[in-house]
C-alpha cells in the first residue's frame, strides 16, 4: 500500500532529520552605567542571574549583553566601593535591544534591589519598522485560544491579510523555523497552543536582511524554554456556542459543554541545576464546531424530484406535489450532526543543555495529528458520506549556541518538517462500502444521496541548514550575517480510481427492491489506474533553495540604523516545455520538403519539426538581491521618528509550479490550467513612515503611513494550441498597491491598560487571485483596464483592548469594528443596468462590530494555585456577515427569480432554505469555560 510506505518513509524520515532556526529567536541588553555625578564607570561587573552570563563595562560604561532569550531576567551589578544593584524583571524580547542605564551611589557592601520598567521610548527608539513583541503575560490576558486570534486585534491586519497583500505573503515561524503550507500559501503545517509561546513577534511593515521568502509580514513565535523552578499545570476547557438565531444556526439553542472539551498538560522547569532544563506540553482537543446538519438522507437512500414516471405503486416514499407523483427515500433519524468538527492532539517538548557559559544545545520536537471536516451547505441534509481531511506534521529542531564572548556569538541549526495530507471516506480506496454514484441525488435545493470517492495524499517536508554569526565590533555596531540552505520535498498522489463493473441494468432503468422497498443500483468494483496515465497529476519534487545576508545596526544615543543586503536563490529542480502551443506533444508536426513531401531520416522516421515541438530542458534557477534600510530617530526623551524602505521577494506556491506536470491539454477549451516552473519570484517594494509620542508618563501614540508596490504577482495567461485549444498558464504578470494609515493609542496606569488602533487602507490590483484572468476569459470577459479594490479591501478596522487586574480578579474585553468587504454588485436581469459592462468588487457589504471578553479568578485549594477563566467570544450575539449576495448585498437578504420558484420541488423544506447558509456568517456567541491546576 502506497500510505504504507509514505508513513514509514515519514516516520523514518522524522527520527533522523532535526530542525533549523531561519530567524532570530533571541535578544539583547545595552546600557550605560554612571555615578551620581552622570561620569561613566568602567569595570562595572554585571551578572545575568541564574544565566551564568556576565560581562563588565568598558571606559564608557557601556555594556551589552548577547544571545538571550525572551523573558524576564534579574541584572546584578557590582563595583568595588559603591553600592550593589539588583535590577528585577528586566525584559527581553525577540530580535530587539532592552536598553538599561542606571546610576551607582558611593555605599559599599550593601545590596539595593530595585524592580525595573523598560521605558517605551527605550523600546521605541530600537525600532525602526512595525515591530510589535507580544509577551506570554500579555496573551494570557486576551480572550484568545490561537495564534491568529492574537494577530487580529494588531493593527494592519485584516481578515489574516497583512498590510493589503495576500494571505500567502506572510512568513509564519516557530522558534524561527518556517512552517507554511508551501504547496498551497493559505495555512500554516503547524500551529502552537498558547500556553507554551514566551514571546510573539509580529513585524507588519518592513523587516530586516535576516528575513526573507515573505513580502507582507513575519510572525516568528517563540517557546518557552522551561529554565525556572519546576512546575506543572493541568488546564481543562470546555466551550459551547449558544445561540438564538436559529434560522441560520441550528440546533445552538442548548449547551453542549460535555461534546467540547480542550486538555492541556505541561510541565517544565529546571532537571539538574542550571545545565539542563525542559519542557513537555500535551494537548488533546475535540470541537463539535457550530455549524450542524440534519441526518434526513443517508448515502444510499435515492430521491427524484424530476421525473413523475418512475415511482413505484404502494411505495412509502412516494409524495405528491403539487398533484405530480415523486419519489424521495428519506431513511435517517433526523438527528443533529456536526458538519466542521475538528479532532486534535498536540505534544511539544524541548530541551536546552548548558554544559557552560559560552555553549548552548536547544532540541525541540513537535508533532500535530488532526482531523476535521469542512461545512458545505449543499450537504445540509445528507451530512454522513463525506470524505474527511487528515494531517500529521512532525517538527524536529537542533540549535547549538557558541557564546564566544559577550559581544560575539554564533547559531548552527538543522531542522526538518515533514507533513502528510490524508482526504478520504474511506482508508481503503477500493474499499467494497462504496456505493454506485446513480444513488448521488438533488432535491429541494440539497444533495440526498450518494457518498464521496475522494481520495487523496499529499507529503510535504524541508530540511534546513543554517549558521549564523553576530558580532558586537563596538558599541555603535551589531553586525549579522548568515546563510541558509533548504531542501525540499513535494508529493502530490492522488488515488486515480476507474469503475470496471457496474451491475446495473441499462442506465435509464430504475430497479426496485419491492421487498425493502428501495432503489438498489447494484454493487460497484474500484481499479487502480496506474501513476503513469496522462491525465494523472502524481509526481515528485525536489525544488531546493538558498539565502544569505549581511545586517549592520548602528547604534547611537539619538539615532538608530539598520542597513541590510539579502540574497535569494531558488531552483525549481524540474524540465519545462519549450513550445507552449504543444506542451506535451500531444501534436507531432513533421519538416517538409519544397514538394510537400516529409523529410526522412536515416532510419526512415518523419524529422520532427522543432519549431511546434516540445524539448524540455531544465527549468532556469530565480536569484535576487534586495536591500533593506531602516531608520529611527529620538526626539529627546518622548518621541521617535522612523522610516524604513525595502524590497521583498517570494517565490509563489509550489502548485503553480509542478500542476500538470505532465502538459498534457484536456479537447476543449478552458479545461485545465499547467504549472510553469519558470516563474519569477514575486517583488514587493515598501516604504514607511512613522511617528510615536509619549504624550504623558501613562498615555502614548503611534502614527504610521505606508505605501507598497506589489510586481511580478502570480497570474495566468490563457495559450492557444496549434489546434486551437484554450489553456492556462500559470505566469507573472499581475500588480497591486496598497496605501495605509495606523493609528494606535495606549493607556496604562497600574492595573490598567487599555490600547486603540485604527487602520486605514486602500488595496488595488488587477486580480485579487491568481486564477481571476483566466476565468474571465472563459467566461468570455475582457480583461480588467483599470485597478480594482481586492476582495479583502476593507477600508477601516478599529479595535479596542481594555485589560485590567486587581488581586485575584482579571478581566479583558476586545471589540472590533470592520467596515464592509467588497463584493460585486450583479443587478437584476430586470434591471436596465444588467446590460452594462460592470467592474468585479464594486460596492462593499455590511460593517460589524463584534466583542469578545475574559474574566479569570485565582484562588488556592490545599496550597495549590488555581484559576478559573471564562471567554465569551460575540457577546452580544451578532450577525456578522462575511459573504454576501451579489444582488443584495446582503446574506440575510436574496432575491429569488420567478422561474426558480415555479420549479422549485420539494417535500421537506422550503425555496428560502437554499439560501440560508451560515457558512456565509462568522461564528456566533461561543463561551469557553476553564480552570487550571498549578503544582
Amino acid at each position: 500500500m502506497l500510505k504504507q510506505k509514505r508513513l514509514i518513509r515519514f516516520i523514518i524520515g522524522l527520527t533522523l532529520f532535526i530542525s533549523f532556526s531561519l530567524g532570530q529567536t533571541v535578544g539583547k541588553i545595552r546600557g550605560q552605567i554612571l555615578n551620581e555625578e552622570s561620569q561613566s564607570l568602567p569595570g562595572v561587573q554585571i551578572i545575568v542571574k541564574g544565566e551564568s552570563i556576565g560581562t563588565v563595562t568598558d571606559a564608557d560604561g557601556i555594556f551589552i549583553i548577547m544571545g538571550l532569550n525572551p523573558g524576564e531576567y534579574d541584572l546584578q551589578f557590582n563595583y568595588i566601593g559603591y553600592k550593589s544593584i539588583i535590577l528585577e524583571k528586566v525584559e527581553v524580547s525577540v530580535n530587539r535591544t532592552t536598553e538599561v542605564n542606571i546610576s551607582m551611589a558611593i555605599q559599599p557592601l550593601e545590596f539595593q534591589t530595585v524592580e525595573h520598567t523598560v521605558f517605551k521610548h527605550s523600546r521605541k527608539k530600537d525600532q525602526t519598522g512595525s515591530v510589535k513583541n507580544i509577551n506570554g503575560k500579555f496573551i494570557e490576558q486576551l480572550p484568545a485560544t490561537n495564534v491568529n486570534e492574537i494577530l487580529e486585534s494588531q493593527a494592519g491586519i485584516v481578515r489574516g491579510h497583512f498590510r493589503g497583500g495576500r494571505s500567502s505573503d506572510v512568513s509564519y515561524l516557530i522558534d524561527g523555523i518556517p512552517v507554511n503550507n508551501e504547496f498551497s500559501g493559505d495555512a500554516q503545517l503547524l500551529e502552537l497552543p498558547t500556553e507554551i509561546i514566551k514571546d510573539i513577534e509580529v513585524i507588519t511593515g518592513t523587516f530586516n536582511a535576516e528575513y526573507g521568502k515573505a513580502m507582507s509580514g513575519i510572525v516568528n513565535t517563540v517557546t518557552d524554554d522551561g529554565k525556572q523552578d519546576f512546575g506543572f499545570n493541568i488546564k481543562l476547557r470546555s466551550n459551547s456556542f449558544f445561540s438564538k438565531k436559529s434560522d441560520y444556526f441550528i440546533g445552538l439553542d442548548q449547551f453542549h459543554f460535555v461534546k467540547n472539551y480542550n486538555v492541556s498538560i505541561n510541565t517544565k522547569g529546571s532537571i539538574y541545576k542550571n545545565f539542563l532544563s525542559g519542557l513537555i506540553n500535551v494537548q488533546i482537543q475535540h470541537l463539535d464546531g457550530h455549524l450542524f446538519g440534519v441526518n434526513r438522507f443517508l448515502p444510499a437512500d435515492y430521491s427524484d424530484f424530476n421525473h413523475t414516471d418512475i415511482a413505484p405503486e404502494n411505495s412509502p416514499w412516494i409524495t405528491n406535489i403539487n398533484n405530480q407523483v415523486y419519489y424521495s427515500e428519506a431513511n435517517g433519524d433526523n438527528s443533529l450532526i456536526p458538519m466542521n468538527w475538528l479532532k486534535s492532539n498536540k505534544i511539544f517538548a524541548k530541551l536546552s543543555f548548558h554544559p557552560t557559559q559560552q555553549f548552548r544545545l536547544n532540541y525541540s520536537v513537535n508533532f500535530e495529528n488532526i482531523q476535521g471536516q469542512n461545512y458545505d451547505h449543499v450537504f445540509k441534509y445528507k451530512p454522513t458520506g463525506r470524505a474527511t481531511n487528515y494531517q500529521n506534521s512532525l517538527l524536529n529542531n537542533f540549535r547549538f549556541t557558541h557564546l564566544i564572548n559577550p559581544k560575539l556569538t554564533y547559531e548552527l541549526s538543522i531542522s526538518n518538517l515533514m507533513t502528510i495530507k490524508y482526504a478520504y471516506l474511506f482508508e481503503n480506496p477500493l474499499d467494497e462500502r462504496y456505493i454506485s454514484d446513480r444513488y448521488n441525488s438533488y432535491g429541494g435545493g440539497f444533495i440526498t444521496g450518494g457518498m464521496d470517492k475522494i481520495n487523496q495524499e499529499q507529503l510535504l517536508g524541508n530540511t534546513t541548514i543554517k549558521w549564523n554569526l553576530s558580532s558586537q565590533i563596538n558599541n555603535h555596531h551589531a553586525i549579522k550575517m548568515g546563510f541558509d540552505y533548504v531542501y525540499h520535498i513535494v508529493e502530490n498522489n492522488p488515488i486515480n480510481l476507474v469503475l470496471v463493473d457496474n451491475n446495473d441494468p441499462d442506465l435509464f432503468s430504475f430497479p426496485y427492491d419491492s421487498i425493502n422497498n428501495e432503489f438498489l443500483f447494484g454493487d460497484i468494483e474500484l481499479e487502480y489506474l496506474p501513476d503513469s496515465l496522462d491525465f494523472s497529476d502524481n509526481y515528485k519534487m525536489n525544488p531546493y533553495e538558498f539565502s544569505a545576508f549581511i545586517q549592520d545596526k548602528l547604534e547611537f544615543d539619538k539615532m538608530v540604523l539598520n542597513l541590510g543586503l539579502r540574497y535569494d536563490y531558488f531552483n525549481p529542480n524540474t524540465i519545462y516545455p519549450t513550445q507552449l502551443r504543444n506542451p506535451g506533444n500531444q501534436l507531432f508536426y513533421t519538416i517538409y520538403d519544397i514538394e510537400g513531401n516529409p523529410i526522412l531520416d536515416s532510419d526512415g522516421h518523419p524529422i520532427p519539426d522543432s519549431t511546434r515541438m516540445s524539448s524540455y530542458p531544465k527549468a532556469k534557477f530565480q536569484d535576487q538581491i534586495s536591500p533593506r534600510f531602516g531608520l529611527s530617530y529620538s526626539i529627546e526623551d518622548y518621541a521617535v521618528m522612523h522610516f524604513s524602505y525595502g524590497h521583498f521577494f517570494q517565490m509563489p506556491s509550489f502548485y503553480s509550479l509542478y500542476q500538470n506536470y505532465k502538459f498534457q491539454i484536456p479537447v476543449q477549451d478552458f479545461q485545465t490550467i499547467i504549472g510553469n516552473p519558470n516563474l519569477k519570484a514575486e517583488k514587493t517594494v515598501q516604504y514607511e513612515l512613522g511617528y510615536w509620542q509619549q504624550i504623558t508618563p501613562q498615555f502614548d501614540g503611534e502614527i504610521i503611513i505606508y505605501y507598497r508596490d506589489i510586481y511580478d504577482l502570480l497570474s495566468t495567461e490563457v495559450i492557444a494550441t496549434y489546434n486551437n485549444i484554450k489553456y492556462g498558464h500559470f505566469t507573472n504578470k499581475d500588480y497591486g498597491n496598497v496605501k495605509g494609515l495606523e493609528l494606535s493609542l495606549n493607556y496604562t496606569n497600574g492595573n490598567l491598560n487599555a490600547t486603540v488602533n485604527y487602520t486605514l487602507q486602500y488595496t488595488r490590483g488587477n486580480a485579487d487571485n491568481p486564477t481571476s484572468s483566466f476565468y474571465r476569459e472563459s467566461s468570455g470577459e475582457d480583461a480588467l483596464p483599470k485597478l480594482i479594490p481586492m476582495s479583502w479591501d476593507q477600508r477601516h478596522t478599529f479595535n479596542f483592548i481594555l485589560n485590567w487586574t486587581k488581586n485575584k480578579f482579571s478581566s479583558n474585553v476586545v471589540a472590533q469594528y470592520n467596515s464592509g468587504l467588497p463584493y460585486t454588485m450583479e443587478p437584476l436581469a430586470e434591471s436596465p443596468l444588467s446590460n452594462q459592462f460592470i467592474y468585479p468588487n464594486n460596492a462593499h457589504g455590511p460593517s460589524s462590530v463584534v466583542v469578545n471578553s475574559k474574566l479569570g479568578y485565582k484562588f488556592k485549594i490545599v496550597k495549590k494555585l488555581m484559576k478559573f477563566t471564562v471567554i465569551i467570544n460575540n457577546v452580544f450575539d451578532v450577525l456578522i456577515e462575511e459573504q454576501v449576495y451579489n444582488s443584495t448585498g446582503r446574506a440575510t437578504s436574496y432575491h429569488i427569480s420567478e422561474s426558480l420558484q415555479n420549479s422549485f420541488i420539494s417535500n421537506y423544506n422550503e425555496i428560502d432554505d437554499m439560501y440560508k447558509n451560515p457558512s456565509m456568517f462568522a461564528p456566533p456567541r461561543e463561551i469557553k469555560m476553564g480552570i487550571e491546576w498549578q503544582f
